[in-house]
C-alpha cells in the first residue's frame, strides 16, 4: 500500500508492484498531455508537475531491499514502466521547449 502524508506526500511504500501501477496512472496523464501537444490547461499543468512531484518519490523510495522482495517479473515490469515514462517525460520536455 502506497501510503502518503497529510500533504499528498508519498511517504513509504509496500512493494514494487504497487510503485509499477502508480507509475502507469502518472503514464495515463501524461500520454493525455502529449496527445494535447503540450496545449495545457493551467489546471493540466499543475497536475503535471505534482505528477513529477510524484515521481520523484515513489523513485526514491524504490530501495535495494524493496528491489529484493519482488519477483522477477515484478523487477521486469517496474523495468519496463521506468522506460516508458523516460520516453515520455522527453516528449514532455520537447512541448515545454518549443
Amino acid at each position: 500500500m502506497i501510503k502518503r502524508d497529510d500533504e499528498g506526500k508519498i511517504v513509504s511504500v509496500e512493494k514494487l508492484s504497487e510503485v509499477t501501477s502508480e507509475l502507469k496512472a502518472i503514464e495515463k496523464l501524461l500520454s493525455s498531455a502529449i496527445k494535447k501537444k503540450g496545449k495545457l490547461t493551467e489546471e493540466e499543468d499543475k497536475e503535471l508537475a505534482k505528477c513529477a512531484a510524484d515521481m520523484k518519490e515513489l523513485f526514491a523510495l524504490v530501495s535495494p531491499a524493496l528491489q529484493k522482495g519482488a519477483n522477477p517479473m515484478e523487477l521486469i515490469g517496474f523495468l519496463k514502466q521506468v522506460a516508458k515514462m523516460k520516453e515520455l517525460s522527453e516528449k514532455i520536455k520537447e512541448f515545454k521547449n518549443d
